[in-house]
């Protein structure tokens, strides 16, 4: 027999909230970031030494904002879509099993299974 699990989803959704609430304001930090470094895009010299830099530099740190602003996405698709949907499934699941219970109960006793629709 497996051990109770227990899912709180009124707990799950308030902290997926919270989980959208941080990511957005992730996602505005990023986006002054980007115009920061939009603002000073080449602000090094254009000889060999600034040329150097730029190809080190600028695609270096497109990479990173790429992936700061994928991870962003994917973390607010998991605050606003999975962890809601999840809890939701995992009760409606637990609702299911329930009456399926009841009502074998109900067969063994041979009585007719409680309405538990109010």
């Amino acid at each position: 027999m497996a051990d109770e699990t227990y899912v709180n989803v009124p707990g799950v959704n308030a902290d997926a909230q919270k989980l959208a609430e941080a990511v957005r304001r992730f996602q505005g930090s990023l986006d002054e970031l980007k115009a920061a470094l939009q603002t000073d895009d080449k602000c090094w010299s254009d000889d060999e030494i600034g040329a150097e830099f730029e190809k080190n530099y600028k695609s270096a740190a497109d990479k990173v904002t790429d992936a700061l602003e994928k991870t962003g996405k994917n973390l607010l698709s998991v605050a606003e879509k999975t962890l809601p949907d999840s809890a939701r499934l995992l009760q409606e699941q637990d609702d299911c099993n329930a009456e399926g219970i009841r009502a074998a109960g109900a067969y063994l006793y041979q009585e007719p299974p409680p309405d538990t629709k109010s």
